[in-house]
C-alpha cells in the first residue's frame, strides 16, 4: 500500500544504492578487499535499509538489515570475506534488486528471502565460534601455531595515503556514470511529447520544402516567360523599324492625332497619358521627320510593351532575391530543427553501463548452476541506445548469455583436456557504426558444429538429408534461430529447450534489428547484432512504386544504381544482377509488395535505364526495381494501429509527409529475408490520401472554386483556421488548371454553382469522370436554395450541399463526415 509517488523516489534511489554494492563487489572480486570497499559496502546497505523502511517495503528493509549485520562483523574485526560471503552478498543483492523492481513471483521470492535468512544466520553463527576458538586459544598458556583459515584473515587496512593512483581502484564505466555531476530526473513521458513535438517540425519543415519548391517554380517559369516576352517586344521594336524605313508605316501623324485616333482602340489601355499636354500640330510640322520623332499607334504600343516587359523583370528580380532569402531561413531553420532533434534524440539515449549489472548477474547466476568458472567481459559499455530499444534488448542479450554459458562453454575438466584455461571467457563488445550499433556476443568455447545442425534438422524433420547435405555453413548456422530447433542433449534448468533462439529473432526484428552468426569448431562462437540508435526519427529512402510511395530506412539500402535490362542476367529463369563482381537476386518491388504491375519484366523498354535499389540485412542482399527514386529525408516513425500490429507483415510502421500524405515504412528484413513469399501490405495502409476519422487532427487540403472575392477569403480563413489547407479557385476553369499541377490530389471539393467559364456542374460533372476525383467528396456552396438545383447536383454525384449563408461549424463538421465516409454509397447530406 505504498503510494505510488513514494514508490517511484525510493526506486530511484534504490538503483543508485544497487550499484554502488554491485560496483563494490566487483572490485573485491578483482582484488582482495579493503576495508574502503566493505566500508562503502555496508554504507549502501545501510542507505537502503532506512529509505526501504520510510516508505514501508519491510522486506527489503530486513534482508538489508541482515547484510549490514554481516558486514559490520567482517568490518569492525577486520576480516577478510570468503567466497561464500561473497556470494551471499551477490544473492542478497540480485534478490533486493527484485523486489525493489517488483519482477518476481511470489512463491520463489519467499523461499530465496527464507533461504537468505538461514545462510546469514550460519555465516553469522560460524564467525560467533570462529571468535569464541580464537579466545579459547589466546588464554591457553602454550598456544599451538594455527594455519589461519582464509575466514579469518585480516582485511588490509586501507594505505594512509590512500588517494594515490596505484591505491585507488580502477573506475569503470558503472562508476563513471554514477559519478557524471548533477543532473534532473525527468519522466519519459515528458520527453515522448517533446519528441513528438520535434517530429512535428520535421514533418512542418518538410512541408515548407515542398512549397518553397513550388514557389523557386513559379519564379523559373516566370523568369522564362519574362525572357519570351522580352524577345517578342525586341522583335516587335525591330519589326516596326524594319517596316518604317521600307515606307509601308505613315510616320507622319503627329501625337495629337494619333491621340485623337485612339481614343477608341483596343490598346487604349496600354497607351501612356498625358493629361494637360498640348502640342501645336503647326508647331511639330516645323519640323524634318529627322528633326523630330512621329509616332503611330504601333510605335507606342511596341514602346508600352517594353515598358511593361521592364517592369515584369523587376518584380522577377525582386521575387528572385526573395526566393533566396526564403532559402537562406529554411536552411536555418533546418539545420535548427536537426540540431533540437539530436540532442533531444541524445536524451533519449542510455550507456549500455546501465544493463551491465543485470548482465552480468546472468552469467554469474549459470555458472553457479553448471559449475563453470566463466568471466564476463564488457568493451564498449559508454556505448549509447535509445532507452527503451535497450530495455527491450535485455531479454534477447539474457538468452544468448545463457546459451554461451550452458552450450558454448565446456566444463573445467574437458577445457583441460582440451589444454584451454579453466576460466572460460564470454564477451559483450559494442561499438558505433554509423546510425548503427553494433552489439558482438562472444565466446571462446567449443563452437557449433554444421554437421551437427545438418543430423539434428534432419531429425526433426525440418530437412531431407539431401537439403542438409546442400546447404553451405553460413545458412546451416541460421538453422539455430528456427522455432523448436536445439542442439543440447538434455534439458536444462538454463536452457536447451528450443525456445530461446527463435525468440533472439524475433525481438530484434521488432527492434529493427538484425543478427547473424559465424562459428569454429572448437576455438567459439560469435553473435553480431545490428540495431538502429534510435526507434522515433531515422532517415529513410522515399521510392515510387506504381504511382504510390514507400519509405525504405537507409541504414539497409546498400547500394542505389540504374542499369540496362540488356545487362540483367538470370540464373534458374530467375534475374540476377552483377554489383561490384558480386550476384544478387532481382525481383520488382511491386511484385514483393502484391501490387499489381502495369508492365511486364520482359515488355521493358531495352533502351531505358531502370532504377534498381539494393538492400542488405546482415549477409543476404538483394535488388529491387522500382518505378522512381524520390529522394532521401528525415522522418519521424508512427507505429501502426493495434488493429494492424502483426498482420501487416512487411511493415515497420508508417510515416507522415508534409503535404499530409501518408507512407508505409517497409521492413528491409522481410523484403529481403523471406524470398519466396508474397508481402502482406493491407490496402487500407497501402500509400495514398489518408482518410480523416472523427477526432483526427490530419490537416485536409480543401479546393475552394467560388467567383466571388469575398466568399474565397471568408471560406478560405475559415479552413485555415482548423488548420486545413485552402486551395481556392476564381471559377471551375481556373479549378481545374490548379489541379493539374497540384502534386497531390484535394480531400473535399467546395464548390459554387454559378461561376464564369465553367460553373459548378460542369466542374462536378468532370471530377466524376475522373477515376482519381470519382471518391472525393464533393459539397456544392451555393445561394441556389430551389429543389431544381439541388436535384441536378445530386444527380451529378454531390455528397453535400449547403446554401448561404451557412454556419461555420456546420460546413467543417460535414466536412469531417463525408472524408470519414465512402464515396460513392452514402448518402449526400443537404444542409440549409
Amino acid at each position: 500500500n505504498v503510494p505510488a509517488e513514494l514508490l517511484e523516489v525510493f526506486n530511484e534511489e534504490a538503483d543508485d544504492h544497487l550499484k554502488s554494492l554491485y560496483r563494490a563487489l566487483e572490485e573485491i572480486e578483482k582484488d582482495e578487499a579493503t576495508r574502503d570497499l566493505v566500508q562503502e559496502l555496508r554504507r549502501a546497505a545501510h542507505t537502503l535499509k532506512g529509505a526501504a523502511g520510510a516508505v514501508g517495503l519491510r522486506t527489503i528493509t530486513q534482508i538489508a538489515h541482515r547484510m549490514e549485520d554481516l558486514l559490520d562483523r567482517l568490518y569492525d574485526e577486520e576480516i577478510q570475506p570468503s567466497d561464500g560471503q561473497i556470494k551471499l552478498i551477490y544473492r542478497t543483492t540480485d534478490t533486493l534488486q527484485d523486489l525493489a523492481a517488483g519482477t518476481f513471483d511470489a512463491v520463489a521470492i519467499r523461499q530465496s528471502v527464507a533461504d537468505l535468512y538461514v545462510q546469514y544466520d550460519q555465516q553469522l553463527q560460524s564467525l560467533e565460534t570462529t571468535e569464541s576458538e580464537a579466545k579459547t586459544e589466546n588464554e591457553s598458556p602454550e598456544p599451538t601455531p594455527v594455519k589461519p583459515t582464509p575466514a579469518r584473515q585480516p582485511v588490509k587496512p586501507s594505505p594512509i595515503t590512500s588517494n594515490s593512483p596505484s591505491s585507488r581502484p580502477k573506475a569503470t564505466a558503472s562508476a563513471e556514470l554514477a559519478h557524471q555531476g548533477p543532473g534532473l530526473r525527468v519522466p519519459l513521458e515528458r520527453i515522448d511529447e517533446v519528441s513528438r513535438l520535434v517530429g512535428e517540425l520535421i514533418i512542418n519543415r518538410s512541408s515548407l520544402e515542398q512549397r518553397m519548391n513550388s514557389f523557386r517554380n513559379f519564379v523559373d517559369e516566370l523568369q522564362i516567360s519574362l525572357e519570351r516576352l522580352r524577345k517578342i517586344a525586341q522583335e516587335l521594336e525591330t519589326h516596326y523599324e524594319v517596316e518604317a524605313l521600307a515606307g509601308r508605316w505613315d510616320r507622319g501623324r503627329s501625337y495629337s492625332e494619333l491621340k485623337n485616333e485612339s481614343k477608341n482602340s483596343r490598346f487604349q489601355p496600354l497607351l501612356p497619358s498625358a493629361p494637360g499636354l498640348q502640342v501645336s500640330r503647326n508647331r511639330l510640322e516645323e519640323f524634318d521627320e529627322l528633326e523630330f520623332d512621329r509616332y503611330t499607334e504601333f510605335h507606342l504600343l511596341a514602346r508600352s510593351l517594353s515598358e511593361v516587359t521592364n517592369d515584369v523583370g523587376t518584380v522577377g528580380n525582386e521575387l528572385k532575391t526573395l526566393t533566396g532569402d526564403f532559402d537562406s531561413l529554411l536552411t536555418r531553420q533546418s539545420r535548427l530543427a536537426r540540431e533540437a532533434q539530436d540532442r533531444l534524440t541524445r536524451v533519449r539515449m542510455v550507456p549500455l553501463a546501465t544493463i551491465a549489472d543485470r548482465v552480468k548477474r546472468t552469467i554469474r547466476t549459470v555458472a553457479d548452476q553448471t559449475g563453470k568458472n566463466i568471466q564476463l567481459t564488457l568493451e564498449g559499455e559508454q556505448v549509447e541506445l535509445d532507452k527503451n530499444a535497450l530495455e527491450e534488448l535485455v531479454e534477447p542479450l539474457m538468452h544468448l548469455l545463457r546459451n554461451a554459458a550452458d552450450h558454448g562453454i565446456e566444463s573445467p575438466e574437458e577445457r583441460e583436456h582440451l589444454a584451454k584455461s579453466k576460466e572460460a571467457n564470454v564477451w559483450i563488445r559494442a561499438f558505433p557504426q554509423g546510425t548503427q550499433v553494433l552489439l558482438e556476443v562472444a565466446d571462446d568455447g567449443r563452437g557449433i558444429d554444421a554437421n551437427t545442425i545438418r543430423t539434428k534438422a534432419v531429425d526433426l524433420g525440418m530437412l531431407t538429408p539431401e537439403d542438409a547435405e546442400a546447404l553451405d555453413e553460413e545458412t546451416c548456422l541460421q538453422l539455430i534461430f528456427e522455432p523448436g530447433f536445439s542442439t543440447a542433449k538434455e534439458v536444462t534448468e538454463v536452457s536447451g529447450r528450443g525456445v530461446g533462439m527463435d525468440i533472439v529473432r524475433e525481438k530484434l526484428r521488432q527492434l529493427k534489428g538484425t543478427i547473424s552468426i559465424s562459428s569454429t569448431v572448437g576455438e567459439g562462437t560469435v553473435f553480431t547484432i545490428r540495431l538502429p540508435m534510435t526507434q522515433a526519427i531515422t532517415r529513410a529512402l522515399l521510392v515510387r512504386v506504381e504511382k504510390q510511395i514507400f519509405a525504405v530506412p537507409m541504414q539497409s539500402v546498400m547500394q542505389i544504381l540504374r542499369v540496362n535490362p540488356q545487362g540483367v542476367d538470370r540464373i534458374g529463369g530467375e534475374p540476377v544482377i552483377q554489383v561490384a563482381g558480386e550476384t544478387h537476386p532481382l525481383h520488382r518491388m511491386a511484385g514483393r509488395l502484391g501490387i499489381p504491375s502495369a508492365t511486364e519484366w520482359d515488355a521493358t523498354d531495352l533502351q531505358t535505364m531502370l532504377p534498381v535499389v539494393i538492400l542488405g540485412t546482415g549477409h543476404s542482399k538483394m535488388g529491387f526495381l522500382i518505378d522512381s527514386i524520390i529522394g532521401a529525408r528525415d522522418i519521424v516513425v508512427k507505429t501502426l494501429g493495434p488493429h494492424l500490429i502483426g498482420k501487416a507483415k512487411g511493415l515497420l510502421g508508417a510515416t507522415l509527409l508534409g503535404d499530409g500524405t501518408v507512407v508505409p515504412i517497409l521492413d528491409p528484413l522481410v523484403l529481403v529475408g523471406d524470398e519466396e513469399s508474397e508481402l502482406d501490405v493491407p490496402a487500407n495502409v497501402r500509400p495514398g490520401r489518408a482518410r480523416n476519422h472523427p477526432g483526427q487532427n490530419r490537416p485536409l487540403n480543401v479546393l475552394v472554386a467560388d467567383d466571388s472575392v469575398s466568399v474565397r477569403r471568408v471560406m478560405t480563413n475559415l479552413i485555415k483556421s482548423v488548420g486545413w489547407t485552402p486551395v481556392p479557385a476564381k471559377d471551375g476553369r481556373d479549378a481545374l488548371e490548379i489541379l493539374h499541377g497540384l502534386a497531390t490530389p484535394p480531400d473535399v471539393f467546395l464548390l459554387d454553382i454559378e461561376m464564369p467559364r465553367m460553373d459548378g456542374y460542369e466542374l462536378l460533372g468532370f471530377l466524376r469522370s475522373q477515376p482519381a476525383y470519382r471518391r472525393t467528396p464533393v459539397i456544392m456552396v451555393t445561394s441556389r436554395a430551389g429543389e431544381k438545383h439541388r436535384t441536378k447536383a445530386l444527380d451529378l454525384g454531390a455528397t453535400g450541399y449547403m446554401v448561404k449563408p451557412y454556419q461555420d461549424e456546420a460546413l467543417l463538421s460535414l466536412i469531417r463526415e463525408l472524408v470519414s465516409q465512402p464515396v460513392p454509397g452514402s448518402p449526400a447530406r443537404l444542409l440549409v
